[in-house]
């Protein structure tokens, strides 16, 4: 009774998880990832060659291969575990395309003198335990797909909207599987399941190209206009933020955040440019402020000049009108005061009053000393023996 209720438990939860795996059109799957005490994130590090210890404990769901048929004899890659230990080679597993396995353990195992890498896998259905012989050339998602992945990526493309980017890149309708190059730049589609690639792809020779560079991974979009499409999970596109998608497709949230980003550094932009100009103006104030005050202060100075010169100059005419009254007396010292000069002056008196001649023409006779006093071009003072005789004007 024990027995029957946990084995009941079991394919329960077996057949749970395994209706979860889709192929393109089947409902979601739920996480079935065990935890185990590696590090491993199917997003940052899924595993290849060497590292494909990581998968261990991982649930694989199978895709499948061409070697799975009666046909490839030479490659029968499963193996029945059965009670006693022994191995029984399948000589068909298309039956179990589609199906899930836990990964129970990797062994490295000599077989006819070389050493093979095997997995030890326990269908999810039934329970029933497989050896499998892992080739190291091929990479996880392609023959086998991590579920834990595909529930990653369920998680960070279903539901979000994209841009698509590439030109002349082809995706595939859901309907027909055939290629379609003239999918419009910067058309927007929303991921409507990540899902996995029929077991067997179509014979067409470029979509056979195109799958060599890919896994068995699906982005399904649907565009108001063409429908439904669906493009590849490259191979190489291990880390995966759920922005992008192989370089074809960039989320419209990525978008309207550069947008708004560039916005923002416009705003800075301006900003800056604004606070530039306010510091430009502020500074060509405080110059034209520094300009008038230097021009202030050298009208300051000037005036102070002036006023000294003006007060010297005072002086110097008080200076000078007490020196010539007392010379000359108060009537011949306002007479030069005036500037004017009169017939009796002395040359002396005729020098106080308009000043050295600008030439002086000298005749000296019996009669005694006779001086012609030049001032510019038409005054003239005549002198005899030094006194004033004649004013020519």
């Amino acid at each position: 009774m024990k027995k029957i209720l946990l084995l009941s438990i079991a394919l329960f939860t077996q057949l749970f998880c395994v209706a979860q795996i889709t192929t393109l059109k089947v409902e979601p799957i739920e996480d079935t990832n065990k935890e185990t005490t590696v590090l491993y994130d199917s997003l940052t590090n899924i595993p290849m060659l060497n590292r494909r210890t990581l998968l261990k404990g991982q649930t694989l769901h199978y895709v499948g291969c061409r070697w799975d048929s009666d046909n490839y004899k030479n490659t029968r890659n499963f193996q029945t575990i059965k009670k006693n230990g022994s191995f029984k080679v399948l000589k068909n597993s298309i039956h179990l395309r589609g199906k899930c396995f836990l990964l129970d353990d990797i062994k490295n195992e000599d077989h006819e003198g070389r050493i093979h890498e095997y997995w030890y896998l326990i269908n999810k259905e039934n329970g029933e335990r497989f050896r499998y012989r892992a080739f190291k050339h091929f990479s996880i998602n392609c023959i086998w797909v991590c579920v834990g992945h595909i529930e990653k990526l369920k998680s960070l493309y279903v539901g979000r909207e994209f841009c698509f980017l590439g030109e002349n890149i082809a995706l595939y309708n859901v309907e027909t599987k055939k290629a379609n190059f003239d999918i419009p730049v910067n058309s927007k589609w929303k991921c409507v399941d990540v899902s996995i690639e029929p077991t067997i792809p179509p014979l067409d020779k470029e979509y056979q190209n195109y799958h060599r560079n890919n896994t068995r991974i699906l982005l399904v979009l649907d565009n108001d206009n063409l429908g439904r499409y669906y493009t590849f999970y490259h191979k190489k596109n291990y880390e995966i933020s759920g922005e992008r998608f192989n370089d074809l497709f960039i989320s419209l949230e990525m978008i309207y955040k550069k947008q708004a980003e560039a916005e923002r550094q416009e705003e800075l932009r301006i900003a800056e440019a604004e606070r530039q100009e306010e510091l430009r103006i502020a500074e060509a104030k405080q110059a034209m402020a520094e300009v008038e005050r230097q021009a202030k202060l050298r009208q300051a100075k000037a005036e102070q000049r002036e006023k000294l010169r003006i007060a010297k100059a005072k002086q110097q005419a008080k200076q000078r009108r007490t020196r010539l009254y007392n010379t000359y007396g108060e009537d011949i010292a306002n007479i030069i005061l005036q500037q004017k000069v009169r017939i009796g002056m002395t040359s002396a008196m005729c020098i106080e009053s308009w000043g050295r001649p600008s030439d002086i023409n000298k005749t000296i006779g019996a009669w005694g000393v006779h001086e012609q006093w030049v001032y510019g071009l038409s005054s003239y003072l005549y002198f005899e023996d030094g006194v004033l005789t004649t004013i020519q004007n």
